[in-house]
């Protein structure tokens, strides 16, 4: 009897608002269709009923750290869904007070004047200040929210995860979630009541830690953490999350601390980690920015307030000092790298390691960290971490470092890595052997050979009847999805027929309108019976493709010939070389190792002359089988060369000669230049005047005295080209004393 009075009053209650409604102009036929829609729930829910289901529509992404009424209708939902959320108040299952109807607090209420909004009289079992703490815990998207939320997305991952290329669940409420969950959930626009009083970014970047008033010590592990509410990065589609860069702000500079960040670290509970960096002591800022959209998406946001760095510890303990990574730049995606730290700790002390590898966020269930440790008395210490990125879409990290002393004091690095959907390179197949005039016996095992192919493809082998009417019928799959290292061995099936064929190697997976993608022997091969003999094909000879160029040497000096040549057999092949002067170098045979050279092979020799003069050089190129291809050629070896002048210097005349005007005299020098200019000065005087030049560098000149320069002078000689450079200043000399003109 209660029930039905007060159904009776709802309806009452529901239809002055209504009425009032339909009078009203400004109410849309949308809003009041809404309002009744609600208003049956409620009455199915009083009686009851089952079908009293949450009428909600999601309109904005929500993260960790966001609070309001859409985060208590999430929990709501999720909860109906099967997913509770721990530490969350929730309408589901209904809290009933034997002393008051229960009204289902998961549908739209409305005040006594009619206006929607969220009623406070919603029946809960605590007393007041329980229910304004749970009311505020409902309205939080907390961690537990984000495991309720990856759950969620695990569920109807083919809906969700799978058409945006994502393998795990990343526990943020984003478009495509919202999307699946506004169609279980009616999808009609609900009146939104004013949340509660927590602070809203004004922007999609907000800086949470460290935000003003806190100490960082130098060298320590600290966490940055922020929000963020903005678009996916636009350069990879299949991202929900963009990059961020985080910059240690202090006056006038700036220190980076992290680079290519997924965005949803921020608000991952944890943060991201980084190592305070050596600066002075003072005020500092922490800048975050996204500076991989553009326009009116990029945004960035800093502390509100200072907060301080201050310097080491008291007992002088210094932190460990990083002296180099090393890693690959390039990955495909699911390659192991491998990365490799070298430190030292100044007091000689044990290290540890770990390492933040940039992908925690987009792998459910990844590690935070990596670690290792490593023995102290090692002035140099050494590290190495692997790690295979697996998420879909090509991406580009940077993965961070830290190097950890006994005493807590800290370090860190970075080096960037690209991982790329595929990097293998496709060349064209290549079959090596068996290539033509091969004989196999049927029954026997044999090796097949080629190049090219995918790294990262199998390959198939197939025996290949040569006879055109038997080319389908009596042909053969070997072996099927075979790795592509260049080699295989094969059995020949004991019921061929004998006759003509060739092996095909095709590519597994491969685009088949994709040239090369598959290939067979250039000529055919025999098989036979093993009652037959096999006859065995005459051994070609080699042939010299490139003959080696006439070395141009002189004694003493080593001379090395390089030439090419191939095998038809596809033999390895030898060099011997008569050098001329009684000396003969051979090159050992070696046994086919399963590669063919049929293409070419090069071969080559070094050796150093004795004497100058004109040598016969003769060349023989061995398949050591008998086969064999000569060339000969003559070679000039000059005379050992005088070593070359390093500086210029004069030798005569270098003080005290005596030489009459009029007179031819020789002046000589050395110089490691092509061209010199001689002067003549006087003694006491820094003037020189002219006497030849440039002039082509022979070590010597006659000159003639003119008359009329009777006195004390000297010799200045420059040199140009060659060590001497391009300037006649560059080197010079003058004679070590004067000599003197006296007249005829």
């Amino acid at each position: 009897m209660f029930k039905r009075i007060l159904v009776a009053l709802l309806i009452l209650g529901f239809m002055a608002p209504l009425t009032t409604g339909a009078q009203n102009t400004s109410a849309s036929i949308e809003e009041l269709l809404a309002q009744i829609r609600n208003l049956q729930r409620q009455i199915e829910a009083l009686r009851g009923g089952s079908n009293a289901v949450q009428c909600f529509t999601f309109n904005r992404n929500l993260g960790v750290g966001a609070a309001g009424r859409d985060v208590w209708e999430l929990h709501n939902a999720l909860a109906r869904e099967g997913f509770s959320v721990v530490g969350a108040r929730i309408a589901v299952p209904a809290v009933t007070n034997p002393a008051r109807p229960t009204i289902d607090p998961s549908l739209p209420q409305y005040d006594d004047s009619g206006n929607p909004g969220m009623r406070d009289d919603v029946v809960y079992e605590e007393d007041d200040d329980q229910k304004i703490e749970a009311k505020k815990n409902s309205e939080r998207y907390t961690e537990a929210t984000a495991a309720a939320v990856s759950q969620f997305q695990l569920k109807y991952k083919d809906e969700i995860l799978t058409p945006n290329g994502l393998g795990a669940p990343t526990g943020y409420f984003g478009p495509a979630t919202r999307k699946k969950m506004n169609s279980l959930y009616c999808n009609v626009k609900v009146p939104m009541p004013t949340p509660l009083p927590i602070p809203v970014p004004s922007q999609p970047l907000t800086v949470i830690s460290p935000n003003g008033g806190e100490s960082w010590l130098v060298g320590s592990n600290q966490n940055v953490k922020w929000l963020w509410s903005g678009p996916p990065n636009p350069s990879y589609p299949n991202w929900t999350s963009t990059n961020h860069n985080i910059y240690l702000i202090g006056g006038n500079s700036k220190w980076s601390l992290g680079q290519g960040v997924d965005s949803r670290v921020g608000s991952n509970g944890v943060g991201f980690p980084v190592v305070v960096p050596s600066v002075p002591a003072g005020a500092y800022k922490i800048s975050v920015c996204d500076d991989y959209l553009s326009g009116a998406t990029r945004a960035c946001d800093s502390s509100d307030s200072y907060f301080k760095i201050y310097g080491g510890d008291q007992t002088g303990n210094r932190p460990p000092t990083v002296s180099s990574v090393e890693g690959p730049t390039t990955l495909r995606l699911g390659e192991t790298g491998t990365w490799t730290i070298k430190a030292f700790d100044p007091e000689n002390g044990p290290l540890s390691y770990s390492v933040w590898w940039g992908d925690e966020m987009l792998n459910a269930g990844a590690d935070n960290l990596s670690a290792g440790k490593i023995p102290a008395a090692q002035t140099q210490q050494t590290a190495t971490f692997t790690h295979a990125y697996t998420n879909l879409g090509a991406r580009y990290y940077y993965p961070r470092f830290t190097v950890t002393d006994n005493a807590g004091q800290s370090n860190n690095t970075s080096i960037g890595v690209s991982v790329g959907e595929e990097t293998t390179v496709f060349t064209p197949l290549k079959v090596i052997w068996p290539n033509g005039d091969e004989v196999w016996a049927i029954g026997s095992s044999q090796k097949v050979e080629w190049t090219g192919g995918r790294a990262d493809r199998g390959v198939n082998i197939f025996l290949i009847d040569s006879r055109p009417d038997r080319y389908v019928t009596n042909s053969r799959l070997l072996t099927y999805n075979t790795n592509n290292d260049g080699s295989e061995k094969i059995n020949v099936p004991t019921d061929m027929t004998p006759g003509p064929y060739k092996i095909r190697v095709a590519c597994q997976n491969c685009a088949t309108n994709t040239s090369g993608w598959f290939d067979d022997s250039d000529n055919s091969f025999a098989l036979v019976n093993l009652s037959e003999p096999p006859v065995q094909p005459a051994n070609q000879s080699p042939q010299i493709v490139t003959p080696p160029l006439t070395p141009v040497t002189s004694v003493g000096e080593p001379a090395t010939i390089v030439l090419t040549a191939s095998d038809p057999d596809g033999d390895p092949l030898s060099l011997a070389v008569d050098w001329g002067d009684e000396v003969v170098s051979v090159d050992a045979c070696t046994a086919r190792t399963g590669k063919s050279f049929v293409q070419s092979q090069e071969l080559r020799a070094t050796h150093t002359w004795q004497a100058a003069e004109d040598y016969n050089v003769k060349l023989t190129v061995s398949d050591c089988r008998g086969g064999m291809a000569k060339y000969e050629m003559k070679v000039d070896v000059k005379p050992q060369q005088p070593p070359q002048p390093t500086t210029l210097q004069i030798l005569s005349p270098n003080g005290g000669e005596v030489w009459a005007a009029n007179s031819e005299q020789e002046i000589k020098w050395i110089s490691p230049g092509t061209q010199v200019q001689l002067f003549l000065g006087s003694t006491g005087s820094p003037v020189v005047g002219p006497i030849a030049g440039p002039i082509a560098n022979t070590g010597s000149y006659i000159w003639t005295i003119p008359s009329g320069f009777e006195g004390d002078h000297f010799i200045r000689i420059t040199c140009t080209g060659g060590e001497c450079g391009s300037s006649q200043w560059n080197l010079w000399d003058e004679s070590n004393g004067s000599f003197k003109i006296v007249p005829q």
